[in-house]
């Protein structure tokens, strides 16, 4: 019912966070150190790595060339 009270007139605008409240507990995040980790062994520098909505890491950088 409590579903059914949300998704009848704002199924468009809610369905993500819903879809959060039921996903986030059998998801896995990759910690700080993991997205840094993965950059350095690719080869790549982090511009920017910041932490999205407390969940997830969002990375822009720039593969580095061979000297």
């Amino acid at each position: 019912e409590h579903m059914m009270f949300w998704s009848q007139d704002a199924f468009n605008f809610i369905w993500m966070a819903c879809f959060d409240l039921i996903h986030a507990p059998i998801s896995y995040h990759f910690r700080k150190n993991e997205i840094e980790n993965m950059a350095q062994g690719n080869h790549i520098k982090a511009d920017v790595l910041e932490n999205t909505h407390t969940t997830t890491w969002s990375l822009v950088g720039h593969r580095l060339t061979a000297e």
